[in-house]
């Protein structure tokens, strides 16, 4: 952009292309997974290229696919254990979370001051606790043993 210096911020913003996800649909018919196809589907599933973006099948009907410029499986779900409408409440969450925490008070009220939608989505983010970083995506289980029970072969 030749005159960069004289454009406002939202003129930028509506030339830009950053973090652009394209969603499809079909009518009649059923998207392939590039992550898990049947073997007949290997040949054409190699001559695809995706550049800066990565399709997934997010409909339990494969008539919509995702192309995003992050990697996620097929079929996401919210995870249950999200707090708020941060950024997409998937694994980007505790990236934001954690980027927040180390954010000096300055960077964070000019952002909060740049935009309503990020001052809310900042003073969500500020309210969490280390703990709940910590069990986001981080809880333990218990795990009962087994035992391996093994055939003995005669000879």
């Amino acid at each position: 952009m030749s005159n960069a210096k004289d454009v406002s911020r939202d003129e930028i913003f509506n030339q830009s292309c950053l973090s652009t996800n394209t969603i499809l649909n079909v009518v009649n018919g059923k998207f392939i997974s590039i992550q898990n196809h049947d073997a007949e589907w290997r040949s054409i599933i190699a001559q695809c290229h995706n550049n800066g973006t990565w399709p997934i099948l997010i409909d339990e009907s494969d008539t919509t696919i995702l192309s995003s410029p992050i990697i996620v499986y097929d079929y996401p779900k919210i995870n249950p254990q999200s707090h708020a409408d941060l950024f997409d409440s998937l694994e980007i969450e505790k990236a934001l979370m954690l980027h927040f925490s180390v954010m000096s008070d300055d960077e964070k009220q000019r952002i909060s001051q740049s935009d309503d939608k990020l001052n809310s989505m900042l003073t969500k983010v500020g309210q969490v606790t280390p703990q709940e970083i910590i069990n986001l995506h981080g809880g333990f289980s218990n795990i009962k043993p087994t035992t391996i029970h093994s055939k003995k072969s005669s000879v």
